[in-house]
């Protein structure tokens, strides 16, 4: 599929390329797919850390992080 005359990728197959591709090149993010959740109580931020492998120490109240899911293994699993 194209859209402007630039070929659109739904799944590159590899989350690791993908995200490069998106730091070394141009990205269009689509988040309405997304869902929310509200993560509360005295470890919220640990456990967010914990899934994202990224430190939210400098994360202001209604900013948002861009963050990727890492697995067990060190892997990116999603971004």
């Amino acid at each position: 599929m194209a859209l402007a005359g630039f070929k659109l990728t739904y799944d590159f197959g590899d989350p690791a390329a993908e995200a490069m591709t998106c730091r070394t090149d141009c990205a269009l993010f689509d988040f309405s797919f997304l869902e929310c959740a509200r993560i509360t109580g005295h470890r919220a931020r640990d456990v967010i850390e914990m899934f994202t492998g990224r430190s939210m120490a400098a994360l202001e109240e209604n900013e948002i992080f861009y963050a990727l899911r890492v697995g067990s293994g060190g892997r990116v699993d999603a971004d």
